[in-house]
């Protein structure tokens, strides 16, 4: 499982943020949950 997200701050500052894991089953469906967890919380203001 491999998945990317851009992300640009408030600042025109752009992330690409990648999560990669190799997952089956049950593995792969909790990645891709916590993976949708993370972008929907992610904010990033300062270094």
């Amino acid at each position: 499982m491999k998945r990317d997200h851009l992300y640009v701050n408030k600042a025109k500052v752009a992330w690409d943020l990648t999560v990669s894991m190799p997952a089956n089953g049950d593995a792969q469906r909790d990645g891709q949950e916590l993976y949708e967890r993370i972008v929907r919380n992610l904010k990033i203001d300062k270094l």
